[in-house]
């Protein structure tokens, strides 16, 4: 219950960054392409999920290099200020925690609930990265499959975001499995998706800088509404300030980042960063999707 708080700011996080990109989009999209929506589904993807999810929720939109390009930028530049920002918040811990309310012994209970969570796990061994490849293989041959023979809807139903879709929820429904014993799959599964980033990145294109300014722009409005939803989440769940900071981190930065802002505001928080930032990445693909087409929808308004 300690823990589902820290949770529950998390999803309010979310929330404000599907309901932030149509609003940013309002505002800015007479500057920029009329397809730039797929790039702020992309940057949606990014702030939901991580990098990983930012490559697929791309992919399903078959989102142009251009817009991609810029989607990355402002991603970046986003980033390089608000992770300061969700560090230096430590220091703001007594004035925050008295403006939530929170209770005097909500850390001792999330710290004791983090330990629970804390378990060894065998090292891997060469029949597990085979295993853990025959799965991969099989997901990616059923998606490949099944994708063609669903219907399209839409713009943002396509056969490319039905196959994202059906990988992320066959993967999610093996977690569910026995499967989900085999050691070694966070890191092949991480692996892979830099190697995807990567090359999703080789092909970006500068063509579409001269929108920058006003797309970095949208994404600085939307950033802020972000985290006007992680503040109210921190004041109606009467969570601190640690939690608050790394509830945005799990979304906007990610299982890379949501682990430094714990380390840096409380270390026995740790394991909670990484159970947000996974959850944050199970829902990533399709929330931003979700805000790829409420996005699409404002720019026609």
């Amino acid at each position: 219950r300690v823990m589902g708080k820290g949770v529950g700011v998390m999803l309010l996080g979310t929330a404000g960054v599907v309901v932030g990109g149509p609003v940013s989009y309002y505002f800015v999209h007479g500057w920029l392409d009329p397809e730039a929506w797929k790039g702020f589904g992309a940057l949606a993807g990014s702030w939901i999920g991580g990098t990983a999810n930012m490559a697929a929720v791309a992919g399903g939109l078959e989102t142009p290099p251009e817009l991609f390009g810029l989607a990355v930028l402002a991603d970046n530049l986003i980033y390089v200020g608000w992770l300061p920002l969700l560090l230096v918040s430590k220091q703001f811990g007594d004035r925050f925690n008295r403006w939530t309310g929170v209770s005097t012994d909500r850390l001792e209970k999330m710290e004791a609930a983090a330990a629970l969570e804390t378990k060894e796990e065998r090292s891997p061994a060469t029949e597990d990265y085979l295993y853990l490849a025959v799965v991969a293989s099989s997901v990616t041959w059923f998606a490949g499959w099944l994708a063609p023979h669903l219907p399209q809807i839409g713009v943002i139903l396509s056969t490319s975001s039905w196959n994202i879709l059906i990988v992320t929820t066959v993967g999610i429904l093996l977690s569910f499995t026995a499967i989900k014993k085999i050691p070694g799959s966070h890191a092949v599964a991480m692996g892979i998706g830099y190697l995807f980033i990567a090359r999703m990145g080789a092909t970006a294109s500068l063509e579409g800088w001269s929108q920058a300014p006003a797309f970095v722009l949208g994404a600085v409005i939307w950033i802020l509404i972000h985290g006007a939803f992680c503040l109210a989440g921190a004041w109606l769940f009467k969570v601190d300030v640690h939690s608050a900071a790394i509830a945005s981190a799990a979304n906007i930065g990610g299982v890379i980042s949501a682990p430094v802002v714990a380390a840096y505001h409380r270390e026995s928080l740790v394991p909670v960063s990484v159970l947000m930032a996974l959850l944050g990445n199970t829902l990533g693909t399709y929330a931003a999707f979700l805000a790829a087409e409420l996005t699409r929808l404002a720019g026609r308004l």
